[in-house]
Protein backbone atom coordinates (compact mmCIF):
# COMPACT_ATOMS: atom_id res chain seq x y z
CA UNK A 1 0.00 0.00 0.00
CA UNK A 2 1.19 3.32 -1.20
CA UNK A 3 2.61 5.87 1.34
CA UNK A 4 -0.15 8.77 1.70
CA UNK A 5 1.78 12.30 2.14
CA UNK A 6 0.02 13.95 4.73
CA UNK A 7 2.15 17.01 4.18
CA UNK A 8 0.75 17.49 0.62
CA UNK A 9 -2.68 18.14 2.07
CA UNK A 10 -3.62 22.28 2.18
CA UNK A 11 -4.35 24.35 5.15
CA UNK A 12 -6.92 27.19 5.57
CA UNK A 13 -8.51 29.32 7.51
CA UNK A 14 -12.36 28.94 7.17
CA UNK A 15 -15.56 30.22 9.12
CA UNK A 16 -16.55 28.23 11.96
CA UNK A 17 -20.23 29.27 11.21
CA UNK A 18 -20.10 27.81 7.87
CA UNK A 19 -18.05 24.58 8.62
CA UNK A 20 -20.55 21.64 8.53
CA UNK A 21 -20.44 19.16 11.38
CA UNK A 22 -20.11 14.81 10.25
CA UNK A 23 -24.10 13.69 9.52
CA UNK A 24 -22.13 10.19 10.23
CA UNK A 25 -20.40 10.95 13.31
CA UNK A 26 -19.34 7.55 14.75
CA UNK A 27 -19.71 9.55 18.00
CA UNK A 28 -23.39 9.90 17.05
CA UNK A 29 -25.54 6.45 17.46
CA UNK A 30 -27.78 5.14 14.22
CA UNK A 31 -31.17 5.63 16.17
CA UNK A 32 -30.38 9.73 16.55
CA UNK A 33 -31.49 12.25 14.11
CA UNK A 34 -28.39 14.36 12.34
CA UNK A 35 -30.73 16.07 9.52
CA UNK A 36 -29.61 19.47 11.06
CA UNK A 37 -26.77 20.90 12.89
CA UNK A 38 -29.16 21.68 15.93
CA UNK A 39 -29.74 18.12 15.66
CA UNK A 40 -26.17 16.93 15.98
CA UNK A 41 -25.06 20.02 18.49
CA UNK A 42 -28.01 18.32 20.85
CA UNK A 43 -26.06 14.90 21.25
CA UNK A 44 -22.98 15.89 21.31
CA UNK A 45 -23.14 18.91 24.06
CA UNK A 46 -25.61 16.18 26.31
CA UNK A 47 -23.17 12.95 25.90
CA UNK A 48 -19.87 14.25 24.86
CA UNK A 49 -18.30 16.86 26.92
CA UNK A 50 -18.63 19.68 24.34
CA UNK A 51 -19.82 22.21 27.25
CA UNK A 52 -15.97 21.32 29.20
CA UNK A 53 -14.73 21.99 25.87
CA UNK A 54 -15.98 25.27 25.84
CA UNK A 55 -15.40 26.57 28.90
CA UNK A 56 -11.90 25.65 28.40
CA UNK A 57 -11.77 27.67 25.12
CA UNK A 58 -12.87 30.62 27.16
CA UNK A 59 -11.02 30.85 30.10
CA UNK A 60 -7.61 28.96 28.61
CA UNK A 61 -8.15 30.32 24.82
CA UNK A 62 -8.53 27.60 21.64
CA UNK A 63 -5.16 25.55 22.04
CA UNK A 64 -4.40 24.38 18.57
CA UNK A 65 -2.86 21.04 19.99
CA UNK A 66 -4.39 18.55 17.14
CA UNK A 67 -5.26 19.77 13.63
CA UNK A 68 -9.59 20.25 12.83
CA UNK A 69 -9.66 17.94 9.42
CA UNK A 70 -12.35 18.80 6.91
CA UNK A 71 -13.16 17.60 3.63
CA UNK A 72 -15.08 19.79 0.57
CA UNK A 73 -18.84 17.56 -0.45
CA UNK A 74 -20.56 19.32 -2.67
CA UNK A 75 -20.32 22.77 -2.07
CA UNK A 76 -19.88 22.74 1.79
CA UNK A 77 -16.27 21.85 4.14
CA UNK A 78 -17.15 18.98 6.20
CA UNK A 79 -15.57 18.43 9.65
CA UNK A 80 -14.07 15.05 9.69
CA UNK A 81 -11.92 15.57 13.12
CA UNK A 82 -12.57 18.36 15.78
CA UNK A 83 -16.43 17.91 15.64
CA UNK A 84 -16.42 18.15 19.24
CA UNK A 85 -14.15 21.30 19.09
CA UNK A 86 -15.94 23.37 16.37
CA UNK A 87 -19.72 22.17 17.91
CA UNK A 88 -17.97 24.25 20.77
CA UNK A 89 -17.00 27.29 18.51
CA UNK A 90 -20.48 27.69 16.66
CA UNK A 91 -22.44 27.69 20.23
CA UNK A 92 -19.66 30.68 21.93
CA UNK A 93 -20.85 31.99 19.12
CA UNK A 94 -23.98 31.34 18.41
CA UNK A 95 -25.81 30.19 21.93
CA UNK A 96 -29.33 29.66 20.25
CA UNK A 97 -27.98 26.53 18.40
CA UNK A 98 -27.67 24.56 21.46
CA UNK A 99 -30.51 23.22 23.06
CA UNK A 100 -32.98 25.19 24.62
CA UNK A 101 -31.70 23.37 28.34
CA UNK A 102 -28.31 25.06 27.62
CA UNK A 103 -28.83 28.63 26.09
CA UNK A 104 -28.20 30.62 29.59
CA UNK A 105 -24.65 28.78 29.69
CA UNK A 106 -23.48 29.01 26.15
CA UNK A 107 -24.72 32.88 26.76
CA UNK A 108 -22.43 33.77 29.90
CA UNK A 109 -20.08 31.84 28.08
CA UNK A 110 -20.28 34.05 25.20
CA UNK A 111 -21.07 37.07 26.92
CA UNK A 112 -16.65 36.53 29.00
CA UNK A 113 -15.76 35.61 25.10
CA UNK A 114 -17.68 38.90 23.30
CA UNK A 115 -14.65 41.43 22.87
CA UNK A 116 -12.61 38.29 20.94
CA UNK A 117 -14.92 35.90 19.17
CA UNK A 118 -13.07 33.58 17.32
CA UNK A 119 -15.11 33.40 13.52
CA UNK A 120 -12.52 31.48 11.79
CA UNK A 121 -9.83 28.54 12.80
CA UNK A 122 -7.23 26.77 10.40
CA UNK A 123 -8.30 23.53 9.08
CA UNK A 124 -6.34 20.81 6.88
CA UNK A 125 -8.17 19.76 4.18
CA UNK A 126 -7.89 16.00 3.33
CA UNK A 127 -8.77 14.98 -0.75
CA UNK A 128 -11.68 12.95 0.57
CA UNK A 129 -13.33 11.08 3.35
CA UNK A 130 -11.88 7.86 2.70
CA UNK A 131 -8.32 9.33 2.49
CA UNK A 132 -8.91 10.77 5.76
CA UNK A 133 -9.66 7.64 7.55
CA UNK A 134 -6.59 6.17 8.28
CA UNK A 135 -5.58 9.74 10.43
CA UNK A 136 -9.34 9.11 12.30
CA UNK A 137 -8.80 5.36 13.28
CA UNK A 138 -5.35 5.80 14.59
CA UNK A 139 -6.70 9.67 16.60
CA UNK A 140 -9.37 7.57 18.45
CA UNK A 141 -7.96 3.98 18.90
CA UNK A 142 -4.78 5.17 19.92
CA UNK A 143 -4.89 8.64 21.10
CA UNK A 144 -6.16 10.22 25.11
CA UNK A 145 -10.09 10.52 23.50
CA UNK A 146 -10.52 7.55 22.40
CA UNK A 147 -13.75 6.36 20.24
CA UNK A 148 -15.85 3.58 22.62
CA UNK A 149 -16.20 0.09 21.16
CA UNK A 150 -19.57 0.97 19.43
CA UNK A 151 -18.27 3.76 18.04
CA UNK A 152 -15.16 2.47 16.33
CA UNK A 153 -17.46 -0.48 15.40
CA UNK A 154 -19.29 1.86 13.58
CA UNK A 155 -16.55 3.49 12.00
CA UNK A 156 -15.32 0.21 10.28
CA UNK A 157 -18.13 -1.62 9.69
CA UNK A 158 -18.99 1.74 7.19
CA UNK A 159 -16.02 1.78 5.89
CA UNK A 160 -16.48 -2.14 4.75
CA UNK A 161 -19.79 -2.02 3.80
CA UNK A 162 -20.19 2.08 2.11
CA UNK A 163 -16.19 1.17 0.63
CA UNK A 164 -16.70 -1.56 -0.84
CA UNK A 165 -13.77 -2.80 0.56
CA UNK A 166 -13.04 -6.13 2.15
CA UNK A 167 -12.15 -7.46 5.53
CA UNK A 168 -8.46 -8.08 4.27
CA UNK A 169 -8.33 -4.68 2.49
CA UNK A 170 -9.19 -2.35 5.97
CA UNK A 171 -7.05 -4.73 8.49
CA UNK A 172 -3.88 -3.46 5.58
CA UNK A 173 -4.68 -0.20 5.60
CA UNK A 174 -5.28 0.14 9.65
CA UNK A 175 -2.99 -2.08 10.09
CA UNK A 176 -4.67 -4.05 12.42
CA UNK A 177 -5.36 -7.81 12.80
CA UNK A 178 -7.86 -9.30 10.33
CA UNK A 179 -9.71 -10.91 13.23
CA UNK A 180 -9.89 -7.54 14.79
CA UNK A 181 -11.69 -5.88 11.97
CA UNK A 182 -13.86 -9.10 11.74
CA UNK A 183 -14.46 -8.59 15.32
CA UNK A 184 -15.75 -5.04 14.90
CA UNK A 185 -18.02 -6.05 11.91
CA UNK A 186 -19.77 -8.91 13.75
CA UNK A 187 -19.96 -6.73 16.77
CA UNK A 188 -21.77 -3.68 14.90
CA UNK A 189 -24.34 -6.10 13.25
CA UNK A 190 -25.09 -7.89 16.03
CA UNK A 191 -25.50 -4.41 17.90
CA UNK A 192 -28.17 -3.24 15.15
CA UNK A 193 -29.90 -6.84 15.29
CA UNK A 194 -30.60 -6.73 18.65
CA UNK A 195 -34.52 -4.62 18.08
CA UNK A 196 -34.92 -8.00 16.29
CA UNK A 197 -35.07 -9.59 19.69
CA UNK A 198 -38.59 -8.06 20.95
CA UNK A 199 -36.54 -8.46 24.35
CA UNK A 200 -38.02 -6.15 27.34
CA UNK A 201 -38.20 -2.16 26.90
CA UNK A 202 -36.20 -1.95 29.83
CA UNK A 203 -33.92 -5.12 28.56
CA UNK A 204 -33.41 -3.28 25.23
CA UNK A 205 -33.02 -0.20 26.19
CA UNK A 206 -29.64 -1.33 28.22
CA UNK A 207 -28.50 -3.41 24.99
CA UNK A 208 -28.91 -0.60 23.02
CA UNK A 209 -27.19 2.15 24.97
CA UNK A 210 -23.40 2.28 24.98
CA UNK A 211 -22.69 0.74 28.11
CA UNK A 212 -23.14 -2.44 27.20
CA UNK A 213 -20.98 -5.25 27.71
CA UNK A 214 -20.90 -5.58 23.31
CA UNK A 215 -17.02 -7.14 24.07
CA UNK A 216 -18.67 -9.92 26.12
CA UNK A 217 -21.30 -10.59 23.60
CA UNK A 218 -18.25 -10.37 20.53
CA UNK A 219 -16.31 -13.22 22.78
CA UNK A 220 -19.38 -15.51 23.42
CA UNK A 221 -20.49 -15.05 19.26
CA UNK A 222 -16.99 -15.49 18.10
CA UNK A 223 -16.29 -19.13 20.33
CA UNK A 224 -15.66 -22.01 17.74
CA UNK A 225 -18.62 -23.63 19.51
CA UNK A 226 -20.94 -20.85 18.73
CA UNK A 227 -20.09 -20.43 15.20
CA UNK A 228 -19.99 -24.04 14.43
CA UNK A 229 -23.76 -24.68 16.34
CA UNK A 230 -25.23 -21.27 14.54
CA UNK A 231 -23.40 -20.98 11.39
CA UNK A 232 -23.57 -17.28 11.56
CA UNK A 233 -21.31 -15.13 9.27
CA UNK A 234 -21.45 -11.79 7.17
CA UNK A 235 -21.97 -12.13 3.12
CA UNK A 236 -21.58 -8.94 1.74
CA UNK A 237 -23.56 -6.49 3.87
CA UNK A 238 -26.21 -9.26 5.21
CA UNK A 239 -25.29 -11.25 8.05
CA UNK A 240 -26.61 -14.60 8.01
CA UNK A 241 -27.29 -17.96 9.91
CA UNK A 242 -27.83 -21.66 9.33
CA UNK A 243 -30.17 -22.00 12.14
CA UNK A 244 -33.80 -20.84 12.00
CA UNK A 245 -34.12 -17.25 13.13
CA UNK A 246 -36.64 -18.54 16.06
CA UNK A 247 -33.76 -20.23 17.62
CA UNK A 248 -31.08 -17.75 16.76
CA UNK A 249 -33.39 -14.99 18.66
CA UNK A 250 -34.18 -17.19 21.31
CA UNK A 251 -30.32 -17.90 21.82
CA UNK A 252 -28.89 -14.17 21.16
CA UNK A 253 -32.07 -13.30 23.59
CA UNK A 254 -30.92 -15.28 26.60
CA UNK A 255 -27.17 -14.10 25.85
CA UNK A 256 -27.89 -10.33 25.87
CA UNK A 257 -30.45 -10.71 29.09
CA UNK A 258 -27.41 -12.77 31.08
CA UNK A 259 -25.04 -10.02 30.42
CA UNK A 260 -27.53 -7.26 31.20
CA UNK A 261 -28.50 -9.00 34.52
CA UNK A 262 -24.62 -9.57 35.25
CA UNK A 263 -24.97 -13.35 35.20
CA UNK A 264 -22.34 -13.96 32.82
CA UNK A 265 -19.02 -11.52 32.47
CA UNK A 266 -15.49 -11.57 31.39
CA UNK A 267 -14.54 -13.15 34.30
CA UNK A 268 -17.18 -15.83 34.87
CA UNK A 269 -16.33 -16.96 30.88
CA UNK A 270 -12.90 -16.50 31.22
CA UNK A 271 -11.35 -18.59 28.90
CA UNK A 272 -12.59 -20.74 25.42
CA UNK A 273 -13.64 -23.68 27.61
CA UNK A 274 -15.84 -21.65 29.68
CA UNK A 275 -17.87 -20.03 27.01
CA UNK A 276 -17.95 -23.34 25.20
CA UNK A 277 -19.71 -24.98 28.20
CA UNK A 278 -22.04 -21.96 28.52
CA UNK A 279 -23.39 -22.22 24.97
CA UNK A 280 -23.78 -26.49 25.19
CA UNK A 281 -25.81 -25.45 28.19
CA UNK A 282 -28.02 -22.43 27.10
CA UNK A 283 -28.64 -24.64 23.63
CA UNK A 284 -30.28 -27.31 25.37
CA UNK A 285 -32.99 -24.54 26.57
CA UNK A 286 -34.14 -23.59 23.22
CA UNK A 287 -37.55 -23.86 21.85
CA UNK A 288 -37.90 -27.02 18.89
CA UNK A 289 -40.58 -24.78 17.04
CA UNK A 290 -41.28 -21.22 16.37
CA UNK A 291 -42.96 -18.86 13.90
CA UNK A 292 -39.37 -18.06 11.78
CA UNK A 293 -38.27 -20.89 10.30
CA UNK A 294 -36.10 -19.79 7.62
CA UNK A 295 -32.30 -18.56 8.44
CA UNK A 296 -31.28 -14.98 8.92
CA UNK A 297 -30.79 -12.85 6.33
CA UNK A 298 -30.23 -9.22 7.85
CA UNK A 299 -28.93 -6.71 5.93
CA UNK A 300 -27.84 -3.51 8.13
CA UNK A 301 -27.44 -1.46 5.39
CA UNK A 302 -30.04 -1.29 2.43
CA UNK A 303 -28.65 1.38 0.35
CA UNK A 304 -28.59 5.08 0.18
CA UNK A 305 -31.46 6.45 -2.20
CA UNK A 306 -33.32 9.95 -1.38
CA UNK A 307 -36.20 9.28 0.57
CA UNK A 308 -39.47 9.38 -0.56
CA UNK A 309 -41.10 13.15 0.44
CA UNK A 310 -43.54 12.92 2.66
CA UNK A 311 -47.74 12.49 1.26
CA UNK A 312 -49.15 16.15 1.83
CA UNK A 313 -52.75 15.41 2.83
CA UNK A 314 -54.97 15.68 -0.19
CA UNK A 315 -57.17 19.20 -0.99
CA UNK A 316 -60.85 18.50 -0.10
CA UNK A 317 -63.68 20.53 -1.19
CA UNK A 318 -64.78 21.75 1.88
CA UNK A 319 -64.31 25.52 2.23
CA UNK A 320 -64.17 25.38 6.37
CA UNK A 321 -60.21 23.41 7.08
CA UNK A 322 -60.52 20.59 9.34
CA UNK A 323 -58.20 19.18 12.52
CA UNK A 324 -57.91 15.89 10.66
CA UNK A 325 -58.56 16.70 6.58
CA UNK A 326 -61.48 15.37 5.11
CA UNK A 327 -61.31 12.85 2.02
CA UNK A 328 -59.47 9.85 3.26
CA UNK A 329 -60.92 6.92 5.33
CA UNK A 330 -58.94 5.18 7.54
CA UNK A 331 -59.36 1.83 8.54
CA UNK A 332 -56.25 0.81 11.07
CA UNK A 333 -58.27 -2.45 12.53
CA UNK A 334 -58.79 -0.28 15.74
CA UNK A 335 -62.42 0.86 15.63
CA UNK A 336 -62.44 3.32 18.98
CA UNK A 337 -59.05 4.92 16.82
CA UNK A 338 -60.91 4.58 13.59
CA UNK A 339 -64.06 6.43 15.87
CA UNK A 340 -61.87 8.97 16.97
CA UNK A 341 -59.84 9.93 13.85
CA UNK A 342 -63.29 10.16 12.23
CA UNK A 343 -64.46 13.05 15.03
CA UNK A 344 -61.03 14.89 14.03
CA UNK A 345 -62.51 15.25 10.81
CA UNK A 346 -65.55 16.98 12.04
CA UNK A 347 -63.55 19.40 14.33
CA UNK A 348 -63.03 22.64 12.85
CA UNK A 349 -59.02 23.72 12.68
CA UNK A 350 -58.51 26.56 15.00
CA UNK A 351 -61.31 25.86 17.46
CA UNK A 352 -61.70 23.59 20.67
CA UNK A 353 -57.78 24.04 20.90
CA UNK A 354 -57.77 21.84 23.82
CA UNK A 355 -59.97 19.52 23.11
CA UNK A 356 -57.88 19.07 19.75
CA UNK A 357 -54.54 18.44 21.55
CA UNK A 358 -56.02 15.97 23.68
CA UNK A 359 -57.60 13.97 20.76
CA UNK A 360 -54.42 14.65 19.04
CA UNK A 361 -52.49 12.68 21.81
CA UNK A 362 -55.07 10.01 22.27
CA UNK A 363 -55.00 8.97 19.16
CA UNK A 364 -51.04 9.17 18.59
CA UNK A 365 -51.03 6.98 21.33
CA UNK A 366 -53.71 4.30 20.34
CA UNK A 367 -51.53 4.17 16.31
CA UNK A 368 -48.85 3.30 18.59
CA UNK A 369 -50.31 0.58 20.56
CA UNK A 370 -52.03 -0.57 16.87
CA UNK A 371 -48.62 -0.87 14.77
CA UNK A 372 -47.30 -2.90 18.18
CA UNK A 373 -50.57 -4.74 18.14
CA UNK A 374 -50.55 -5.58 14.04
CA UNK A 375 -46.74 -6.90 14.07
CA UNK A 376 -47.39 -8.84 16.97
CA UNK A 377 -45.51 -7.17 19.38
CA UNK A 378 -48.22 -5.66 21.66
CA UNK A 379 -46.54 -6.89 24.94
CA UNK A 380 -43.69 -4.82 23.91
CA UNK A 381 -45.81 -1.69 25.52
CA UNK A 382 -46.92 -3.16 28.30
CA UNK A 383 -45.66 -3.83 31.54
CA UNK A 384 -45.82 -6.47 34.49
CA UNK A 385 -49.36 -5.49 35.03
CA UNK A 386 -50.28 -5.42 31.59
CA UNK A 387 -50.51 -1.84 31.56
CA UNK A 388 -49.24 0.43 28.79
CA UNK A 389 -46.14 2.16 29.05
CA UNK A 390 -46.11 5.77 28.91
CA UNK A 391 -45.98 7.51 25.34
CA UNK A 392 -42.11 8.38 24.94
CA UNK A 393 -41.17 5.09 25.86
CA UNK A 394 -43.37 3.11 23.27
CA UNK A 395 -42.59 6.07 20.54
CA UNK A 396 -39.12 5.19 21.83
CA UNK A 397 -39.33 1.18 21.32
CA UNK A 398 -40.66 2.14 17.91
CA UNK A 399 -37.80 4.21 16.39
CA UNK A 400 -35.71 1.57 17.64
CA UNK A 401 -37.76 -0.59 15.11
CA UNK A 402 -36.91 0.98 11.39
CA UNK A 403 -37.75 -1.86 9.97
CA UNK A 404 -41.35 -0.98 10.34
CA UNK A 405 -40.55 2.28 8.57
CA UNK A 406 -41.27 2.09 4.71
CA UNK A 407 -40.03 5.71 4.43
CA UNK A 408 -36.75 6.47 6.14
CA UNK A 409 -38.58 10.18 6.18
CA UNK A 410 -40.93 8.80 8.71
CA UNK A 411 -38.62 7.64 10.84
CA UNK A 412 -36.24 10.85 11.10
CA UNK A 413 -39.52 12.92 11.95
CA UNK A 414 -40.47 10.76 15.17
CA UNK A 415 -37.18 10.85 15.86
CA UNK A 416 -37.09 14.59 16.07
CA UNK A 417 -40.76 15.12 17.44
CA UNK A 418 -39.61 12.73 20.69
CA UNK A 419 -36.08 14.33 21.30
CA UNK A 420 -35.36 15.82 24.05
CA UNK A 421 -34.72 19.62 24.06
CA UNK A 422 -35.99 19.30 20.60
CA UNK A 423 -35.14 22.33 18.25
CA UNK A 424 -38.22 21.85 16.34
CA UNK A 425 -41.18 23.84 17.63
CA UNK A 426 -43.32 21.05 17.27
CA UNK A 427 -42.28 18.54 19.68
CA UNK A 428 -43.84 15.59 21.98
CA UNK A 429 -43.11 17.78 25.13
CA UNK A 430 -45.13 20.68 24.01
CA UNK A 431 -47.99 18.53 22.97
CA UNK A 432 -47.67 16.97 26.76
CA UNK A 433 -47.50 20.49 28.12
CA UNK A 434 -50.35 21.76 26.26
CA UNK A 435 -52.61 19.00 26.99
CA UNK A 436 -51.49 19.48 30.61
CA UNK A 437 -51.98 23.18 30.67
CA UNK A 438 -48.48 23.92 31.02
CA UNK A 439 -48.49 26.26 27.40
CA UNK A 440 -50.50 29.47 26.47
CA UNK A 441 -53.29 27.75 24.00
CA UNK A 442 -51.70 25.62 21.21
CA UNK A 443 -52.52 27.44 17.66
CA UNK A 444 -53.94 25.98 14.62
CA UNK A 445 -50.27 25.70 12.88
CA UNK A 446 -49.10 23.34 15.54
CA UNK A 447 -51.96 21.17 15.64
CA UNK A 448 -51.97 20.90 12.12
CA UNK A 449 -48.00 20.17 11.88
CA UNK A 450 -48.85 17.39 15.00
CA UNK A 451 -51.33 15.36 12.62
CA UNK A 452 -48.58 15.61 9.98
CA UNK A 453 -46.08 13.50 12.26
CA UNK A 454 -49.08 11.36 13.23
CA UNK A 455 -50.88 10.21 9.66
CA UNK A 456 -47.59 8.06 8.67
CA UNK A 457 -48.13 6.12 11.70
CA UNK A 458 -51.79 5.92 11.23
CA UNK A 459 -50.93 4.51 7.63
CA UNK A 460 -48.74 2.00 9.30
CA UNK A 461 -51.00 0.49 10.67
CA UNK A 462 -52.72 -3.43 9.43
CA UNK A 463 -55.55 -1.94 7.28
CA UNK A 464 -54.26 0.46 4.23
CA UNK A 465 -55.87 4.00 3.91
CA UNK A 466 -58.53 3.90 0.80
Amino acid sequence: MSRVDYFSWPKMSLSVSNLKLDRNNPRIPPNIPTRTTKEILEYLIKNQEVKDIADKIVHKGFIPHEPIYVTKEKDSYVVLEGNRRVSALKCLLDPLLSPSSQHRYFQRLHNLMSGNPIEKIDVIVAPSREEAEDVLFELHTERKKEWSRLQKNAFIARAAVQEGETIEQIAERFNVNVTDIQAAVTEHYLSSYLIELDLPSDIEEKALSEKFHISTLGRIVGNSTFLEFVGMRIEGTTLKTDIPTFKFNSLLKKIVTDIIEKKINSRVLNDKEAISSYIEKISTLLPETGENITPVSFSLYKGNSPPVPTPQPKKTRSKTEMLIPKGKIYETGNIKLDILINEGQKIQAGKYMYSSAFLLRTILEMTILRIFESQGKLEICLNDRQRTHNLSQNIKSLTNRPQWFQNQAHLNDLLSFIAKDSPRWVSLETLNRYVHGEFTIPDKEMLTAIWLIIEPLVLMCNKECN
